[in-house]
């Protein structure tokens, strides 16, 4: 190959530089794949529903079912935000009246849905109004906060212009037992 200034650069071949026999099973040998260099990013689901227009989630891996059409029987005294419990599944289960936990007014007769979440002992369900749907989003995409700065917030994300709260369901319930005992 010549040089612009006019010297020549001697090009060697690959194959001269093979071993012969590595030469002959050449034809045998697997072609080689481009490797996908495209990142791979991990995206995270979440069950959205509203509260007085406001867009609230809990990632989905924290949730062990979604329920409705269940009766809740009050407590004698509320405690907490505990308004009584429900059977699920054949298991008695405390009801968080979680739009009144946030801070919402909380008109009881439209608590339709039961969001059941273990803290690891027991298993809490988190009454709201109907869930929308189940997003999924990628990692980037989400602001996580620091555990110490917020009680029940784990996140927030914006879609579309429109903020999403990601709501930790473990702080929710554990502030509920630290109220109660």
């Amino acid at each position: 190959v010549e040089r612009a200034n006019g010297s020549l650069v001697p090009i060697l071949q690959v194959a001269e530089l093979m071993d012969p026999v590595l030469n002959q099973m050449l034809p045998f040998l697997p072609a080689m794949r481009k490797q996908d260099r495209r990142a791979t990013v991990k995206e995270i689901e979440f069950l959205r529903f509203r509260l007085n227009g406001d867009y609230y989630a809990f990632q989905v891996s924290h949730i062990k079912r979604v329920v409705t059409g269940k009766r809740i029987e009050p407590l004698l005294t509320e405690q907490a935000w505990i308004i009584g419990t429900t059977e699920i599944e054949g298991r008695v289960i405390p009801v968080i009246d979680l739009i009144a936990q946030l801070g919402y007014q909380s008109p009881r007769e439209l608590l339709r849905e039961f969001i059941v979440v273990s803290d690891g002992q027991s298993d809490w369900a988190l009454a709201t109004q109907m869930s929308e749907q189940i997003v999924s989003i990628k990692e980037p995409m989400i602001d996580w906060v620091d555990a110490d700065a917020a009680n029940y917030v784990s996140a927030f994300i914006n879609i579309n212009e429109q903020l999403m709260t990601i709501l930790n369901p473990l702080a929710i319930c554990a502030d509920n037992q630290r109220r109660l005992g």
